[in-house]
């Protein structure tokens, strides 16, 4: 099998921007903290992380909204539609990445660096940005997306080659979790992979293990693939 993943990293800004023009500087807030801001909001000190006050005194005239969910997901929903085109085998990985299945459309669609350009060109006319990653397996592909990297491993004998250098960060455990590898040295996914399996079992359970034995295919990691809904209806707001 051979899986690309769509991560969205700026989905909480842009889902909230479709259809309505933000001409100001913009941030999107969770809990008090921003967790997405544009180009402008950047240049002027905002960055994700920092608090709703701390934005407001860096740029006063920011617009902070606040975290849509509802619409992060009717994107994501209108983005694995969208890639049907491509494959059938479409799956959704929340809350911001779409996994494509696409050993059987390669020959189909002209290759796979055809695929990878339509799917980016198609992704930017829609107004989003995505970093794209190729794997041979789901829970890796996602993790190399999410890392930012845009990395393409199409032999199974590279995963632990291409996962090791990860950060555990890309495993999306809870705080204490991530809080309690860095204390015991393991920063990357290879440093994970270097300690004694059942060490690491006791000390955070097997739930961990199985999620590097299916990032590395030693494990089966089933999608449920996306259904398109039987109508579509879709609103944008016009300037006038």
């Amino acid at each position: 099998m051979l899986w690309i993943a769509l991560h969205l990293p700026e989905l909480p800004l842009e889902a909230l921007a479709r259809g309505s023009p933000l001409p100001e500087t913009c941030a999107v807030a969770e809990r008090h903290r921003i967790i997405a801001c544009d180009g402008k909001a950047l240049a002027r000190g905002v960055k994700p992380g920092i608090s709703t006050a701390a934005a407001l005194a860096l740029a006063p005239q920011i617009r902070i909204r606040e975290r849509d969910a509802a619409a992060e997901t009717e994107a994501l929903l209108g983005i694995a539609a969208w890639a049907m085109q491509f494959t059938p085998n479409v799956a959704l990985d929340f809350p911001d990445a779409v996994l494509l299945e696409i050993s059987g459309s390669l020959k189909l669609f002209g290759g796979l660096t055809q695929i990878l350009g339509d799917l980016r060109e198609g992704i930017e006319a829609m107004g989003f940005t995505t970093c794209l990653a190729v794997a041979p397996t789901a829970r890796a592909v996602c993790w190399l997306a999410r890392s930012g990297k845009e990395t393409l491993v199409t032999d199974a004998e590279r995963m632990d080659e291409a996962v090791s250098t990860l950060p555990t960060a890309v495993l999306r455990c809870d705080t204490d979790t991530l809080e309690s590898l860095q204390a015991i040295g393991a920063a990357t996914v290879g440093d994970l992979l270097a300690l004694p399996r059942e060490g690491l079992a006791r000390r955070f359970g097997q739930a961990l293990l199985d999620d590097l034995d299916r990032a590395r295919g030693r494990l089966a990691d089933p999608r449920t693939f996306f259904k398109p809904p039987p109508r579509f209806t879709a609103r944008i707001e016009l300037l006038a």
